[in-house]
């Protein structure tokens, strides 16, 4: 039995903007409403969207998005799945995952399978299951040619793996110091984006010209920019529950698992710092 507390540590945002200031302060644990449960997390990722809500460049985007592990409590009644039409941000609207306890619908969390370590859970739950997701709609097959751009990455990384578990044949674009990186993962071929002076015509030629899809992760183009912004409030780009367990399941049992580095709770300033420089 889980000793009842009434405060709980959380990282919270005073200051948005290039200044902006953040701290951890001892805050009241959330209060229950319909149809909740309240998780107590005990891994939590960190991603550039905590940067864009930091800085205030996303009104809808809130702070602490890949919470893992533990529930705590649990309202016995549920809602049924349906399209939210008043779009409630985690950790602007709501409180994010980078406390101690959150609230959330009891119809929308899943259970981690315990070959997940939560270090790892956390991350998956954001960039595993978008990874995952895309090479599933992407149609490609056993033995296809499948590009992801932007390889090295958070999300490049877990997409390599996936594609490797799933058959694919890989070509990893990104910047030449994540080359080594990028094959370790499984990566067939490895174009230097930044060294490369027609990337297309490089990758048409090492495929002979078969690719059958390109998962693009890397966002410094203006087409992620716009597309972005095509979508209304209310929008976003998010994977159905079902792939969601789906993912996990498919993590466990293959053991494709994040790159990671764990840190302390009392460091999360630092952490946020570096990943801004």
């Amino acid at each position: 039995m889980i000793e009842k507390q009434e405060t709980n540590r959380a990282l919270i945002v005073e200051q948005t903007g290039s200044d902006a200031q953040y701290k951890i302060f001892e805050v009241a644990i959330p209060v229950l409403e319909d149809n909740e449960v309240l998780v107590r997390l005990s891994c939590t990722g960190v991603c550039h969207s905590d940067l864009a809500f930091i800085r205030g460049k996303y009104e809808n985007l809130g702070l602490g998005l890949e919470g893992s592990r533990a529930m705590k409590e649990l309202d016995a009644s549920y809602l049924n799945d349906h399209w939210c039409t008043s779009q409630v941000a985690f950790g602007k609207d709501v409180g994010g995952s980078f406390q101690q306890y959150v609230t959330a619908p009891g119809d929308y969390l899943v259970r981690i399978p315990e070959r997940i370590p939560d270090q790892a859970a956390a991350p998956l739950l954001c960039a595993g299951v978008t990874m995952y997701r895309a090479l599933k709609v992407s149609k490609a097959k056993t033995g296809d040619w499948v590009v992801i751009n932007g390889a090295g990455g958070g999300l490049g990384h877990i997409g390599v793996k996936f594609a490797k578990v799933m058959g694919f044949r890989i070509l990893a674009i990104d910047i030449g110091s994540k080359a080594e990186f990028c094959r370790q993962l499984g990566a067939e071929y490895f174009v230097d984006v930044l060294n490369t002076s027609d990337p297309v015509d490089t990758v048409k030629r090492l495929t002979a010209d078969k690719v059958a899809a390109v998962i693009a992760t890397a966002s410094n183009s203006q087409a992620y920019h716009d597309a972005a912004r095509m979508l209304g409030n209310g929008g976003v780009a998010q994977a159905p529950r079902a792939d969601v367990i789906e993912m996990l399941d498919f993590a466990a049992q293959h053991g494709v698992m994040p790159e990671v580095e764990v840190h302390t709770f009392d460091e999360v300033e630092k952490v946020l710092q570096d990943l801004r420089a």
